[in-house]
């Protein structure tokens, strides 16, 4: 897997969804991940690590951050070939190149070329579907569809856009998600009284969190024990701290900063409600985290969160709209009977578990190691030998 996504000691955030779609692919395949930089401090041309995380071989290449523009598009290329040499020498043999997002592609087409291998295309950046990307985005976007083999895009939205930009092939695919880490909480675990909410995500206007905070006072008018849990960092903290303090709700708000998977996972099973506020998204994996963990959301109508919810997983209501979010969040609070726990985590098992997750891309790869790759060479061989999915090579 090849991605410009990855967390790093210094952003431990940043794609960090990548981890577990690595983790699911190598339920049935090997999976080398291969995460591409720029870093201050960095030793030109780059530097190429080696280390094994999450149970998966991780090649990282990180260059000086370009003077010039195409200087990093370069680094990035011969950092994933070099990174490529050092696998091929270690006796893996990469089937499949597996790419994260069409940033990826300047590192991902070489590769790719070089084998002779189908190249997979995951997209998930959702400034696509906002149509907010720049002129090179564009043409950058344009060149990396037209010569994929498939594009595997999360959501609806997303596959709409993705197809216009000239993807020949498209395939919608979600992020994978963990039950074993998000369950429902034990039936003997008692609910809060007056309400308790998460919210998770990056303290970014694109997030939305201003509205939520926005219609806190309405929902405390009607339940004064109404709680809310937010869960992120960002620039705009300060901002919201203020907020709240503003609104006259700061009893009923705290920040809890960036926590882990692990620790997200034990704070939704203390929660009776999942909120997001988003002013854009695609397919968000916390909306699947919640529904594993037996919470309803109140979602944004963005991207693909209608169609997430629109089997009983919660409520959508407009973007930037204080009042309507005060409302649903209201009726998800009086209605909490009618969610049922362990109903919610079996839809998210079925539609983003690990091994469902896994089964889909199976069938992508091995459509393409059948022939139908116009790179791939020679006889088609086993799907389960030297794949390189998505972060990696």
């Amino acid at each position: 897997m090849i991605t410009p996504w990855f967390p790093w000691p210094d952003t431990p955030i940043r794609g960090i969804w990548v981890i577990d779609q690595a983790r699911s692919i190598a339920l049935d395949h090997d999976v080398a991940i291969l995460a591409f930089r720029p870093k201050e401090g960095a030793v030109a041309p780059f530097e190429l690590t080696e280390t094994t995380e999450h149970g998966i071989r991780t090649l990282r290449v990180a260059y000086p951050p370009p003077a010039f523009p195409g200087m990093g598009m370069r680094a990035a290329r011969r950092g994933a070939l070099a990174a490529l040499e050092l696998l091929e020498a270690g006796g893996f043999l990469p089937e499949v190149v597996h790419a994260h997002v069409f940033l990826a592609s300047p590192a991902a087409l070489p590769v790719a070329h070089r084998l002779g291998a189908p190249l997979v295309l995951q997209e998930n950046l959702s400034r696509i579907t906002d149509g907010r990307l720049g002129l090179l985005e564009r043409l950058l976007a344009r060149l990396s569809y037209r010569r994929a083999d498939v594009v595997c895009p999360a959501g609806g939205p997303l596959a709409a856009e993705v197809r216009r930009l000239g993807a020949r092939k498209v395939i919608e695919m979600p992020n994978a998600l963990d039950t074993d880490r998000f369950h429902p909480r034990e039936r003997s675990a008692e609910a809060s009284t007056g309400g308790k909410a998460i919210a998770v995500g990056s303290l970014h206007p694109k997030k939305g969190h201003r509205h939520l905070l926005e219609a806190m006072p309405a929902v405390l008018d009607r339940r004064p024990d109404f709680r809310l849990e937010l869960v992120g960092e960002g620039p705009m903290r300060e901002e919201l701290e203020s907020a709240t303090h503003r609104l006259g709700i700061a009893e009923a708000v705290r920040f809890h900063g960036f926590r882990s998977k692990q620790e997200v996972a034990g704070m939704m099973r203390t929660c009776d409600l999942h909120i997001l506020p988003s002013m854009r998204e695609n397919l968000p994996l916390v909306v699947a985290e919640a529904m594993a963990s037996g919470i309803p959301t109140v979602g944004t109508s963005v991207g693909g969160v209608p169609e997430m919810l629109s089997g009983g997983g919660g409520v959508v209501v407009p973007r930037g709209d204080p009042a309507a979010l005060a409302a649903a969040i209201l009726e998800v609070c009086g209605g909490l009977r009618s969610y049922d726990p362990e109903r919610l985590a079996a839809s998210a098992r079925e539609s983003y578990g690990l091994a469902a997750v896994d089964s889909r891309w199976t069938r992508v790869y091995e459509s393409l190691l059948s022939g139908e790759s116009p790179r791939r060479r020679g006889a088609s061989s086993t799907v389960n030998q030297g794949v390189a999915a998505t972060d990696g090579r």
